[in-house]
C-alpha cells in the first residue's frame, strides 16, 4: 500500500497515472472518520488487480489539495483507471464511510469500465 502525505503532490500523481487500477483514500489531516476508515481500507482486500493507496487531503477537503481533486468530504474513496477517475465513494459529513458501504461499493467496481478509456 501506498502512501502520500500533503506535500507530494508530484509523487501521488505519477503513481495515479502509472497504475491501471488504483483504489485511493482521500484522507483528512485531523479528521477523526478519515483515522476510523482508514482501518477499514486497509484491512479491506482490494478486488483482484487494484492497488490501494492512502493519499492527505486537507481535512473536509479544504485547502488547495482537496479541491484539486474535488474533495468534498472526508474520507473519500476514488476509483482511478489508468489515471481517470472511474467510481467515487464519498463520505457523509459527520458520518464518514461505513465499512458495509464501502463493502457494497466495491461489488460495483466489477461494472466500472476498465478499458482506460
Amino acid at each position: 500500500m501506498e502512501r502520500f502525505a500533503l506535500d507530494e503532490e508530484d509523487a501521488f500523481r505519477a503513481f495515479v497515472k502509472a497504475t491501471p487500477r488504483a483504489l485511493v483514500l482521500l484522507r483528512g489531516v485531523g479528521c477523526a472518520y478519515s483515522a476510523a476508515f482508514e482501518r477499514t481500507f486497509t484491512a479491506e482486500r482490494a478486488p483482484e488487480g487494484w492497488s490501494r493507496v492512502v493519499r492527505q487531503v486537507e481535512e473536509g477537503g479544504r485547502g488547495p489539495v482537496g479541491e484539486a481533486l474535488g474533495v468534498e468530504v472526508t474520507p473519500t474513496v476514488v476509483a482511478f483507471v489508468a489515471g481517470a477517475e472511474a467510481a467515487r465513494l464519498p463520505g457523509k459529513l459527520l458520518v464518514g464511510i461505513s465499512r458495509g458501504s464501502y463493502l457494497r461499493w466495491l461489488r460495483t467496481l466489477a461494472r466500472v469500465d476498465l478499458s482506460g478509456r
